[in-house]
């Protein structure tokens, strides 16, 4: 991903006047250090699951930078003094009352079973990632997100960072 949204940087090594006789050294690329990774996080196997499900039900059919968005947003909040320290207390946030929950899908009354194993198991393995340290935040630093199907109120408080698949997501 990075290497398609960053052109490498070309340094000179030498340089030639007209009239020289050996040619130029070719330039170099610079490496272009990499995104940092998010912090791990030390997760009781109850909160891997909460992250999983949350990354399963908000971004089970986008790519996988949309699912680690997900993850990210949800890891941010755990490290915010805004919102509870632990992922469950981030996902169950709002005590499943409807229109009051911060994931639409835990308070929407549905079954909050997973229904599809493929996908299911994606979601383990990037909250696994996630957890593990293995990923950079491609939010950089969001706390929350919509999907552009609908356009909320509080949108206009806060600064956009970045949109990935179906989502915006903001600080």
């Amino acid at each position: 991903l990075l290497a398609a949204c960053a052109q490498p940087h070309a340094v000179p090594t030498a340089t030639s006047t007209p009239g020289d006789a050996a040619p130029a050294s070719k330039p170099q690329i610079a490496a272009i250090p990499p995104e940092p990774l998010m912090p791990a996080y030390q997760a009781t196997p109850e909160e891997r699951k909460c992250l999983a499900l949350a990354v399963y039900f908000e971004s089970r059919a986008e790519t996988v930078e949309g699912q680690h968005a997900v993850a990210a947003v949800v890891l941010n909040r755990v490290r915010s003094d805004k919102f509870p320290d632990n992922i469950c207390g981030v996902v169950h946030e709002g005590g499943g009352n409807r229109g009051r929950c911060q994931f639409s899908w835990y308070c929407d009354g549905r079954s909050d079973e997973p229904h599809d194993a493929v996908s299911w198991q994606r979601s383990l393995d990037v909250a696994d990632a996630a957890l593990n340290g293995e990923i950079a935040d491609p939010t950089d630093g969001a706390l929350y997100f919509h999907n552009t199907a609908v356009r909320p109120k509080w949108r206009k408080k806060m600064t956009k960072t970045a949109s990935i698949d179906n989502h915006v997501f903001y600080r």
